[in-house]
This record gives structure tokens, sequence and C-alpha cells, in this order.
């Protein structure tokens, strides 16, 4: 697909320009036509993120098949005690099927790549 630069000083619109659109603000002027197969993608540049979570739960947060599999593992193996139930169940199903158990470890080797310390990742965002 083409791609694009937006290119000026900062205050001068570039975000709210490609924040509309991408759909997510309306203008306040003048008009806007896209193609009907055009798809647009935008990654802001300040993610929204629970700052209650620890870094290594804000990176595993996501909405991939992969993420939601270990996000409802986590949920059922929090709320399972000592028994294995239905919902545990489905989770380890789904968590097979995505084959999903590696998300953990590769996430924190990524997190060190980058300079993060495995020491660091129980840390609370907001901290």
């Amino acid at each position: 697909g083409d791609k694009l630069a937006v290119v000026g000083p900062n205050g001068c619109g570039k975000s709210t320009l490609l924040k509309i659109i991408a759909g997510l603000e309306d203008n306040d002027t003048g008009m806007l036509n896209r193609n009907k197969g055009a798809s647009v993608g935008y990654l802001p540049q300040e993610p929204e993120m629970d700052e209650s979570a620890t870094v290594l739960q804000a990176v595993l947060q996501g909405d991939s098949a992969v993420a939601r599999a270990v996000q409802a593992y986590q949920h059922a193996l929090s709320h399972a005690g000592d028994t294995i139930t239905k919902d545990l169940e489905t989770a380890i199903e789904r968590m097979n099927s995505n084959a999903a158990w590696e998300v953990d470890s590769e996430a924190k080797r990524v997190l060190a790549a980058v300079g993060i310390p495995e020491a660091m990742l129980g840390t609370v965002v907001a901290e």
C-alpha cells in the first residue's frame, strides 16, 4: 500500500489531521473524501494504558487473539482457586490453539533487548 509522511512544526495540526483521516475526530471545516476500498491505520503517539498495570502487563495488553487468550487464561486462573473450572479448561484450550504459552518469555526477551531489565517488569506503569 501507499504510505505518506506528514511533516510540520509542533502544534500545526499534524496529529489532528491524521485523527480526522482515521475517523477518530470530526473536521470543523472542509470536506474529507476517502476511496471506498481504502483502509487507514493509525498508531497514536501516546497509547492509552491502564496506569495501575505493571510494565509486563502493559506490554501483554492488546487485542490480538494471543493477547485475548493470555488475558482469559490469567483471569480464569485467578478465579479458579484449587479447582479446574470450565472457564479454566476453555482458557487452556485457547492458549494451546493460539500457541500463546511462550508470549510471556518472548515479551521479557524483547523488553530486555530494548534495555528494560527484568527487575522493572513488576513496576507499575504510573511510577
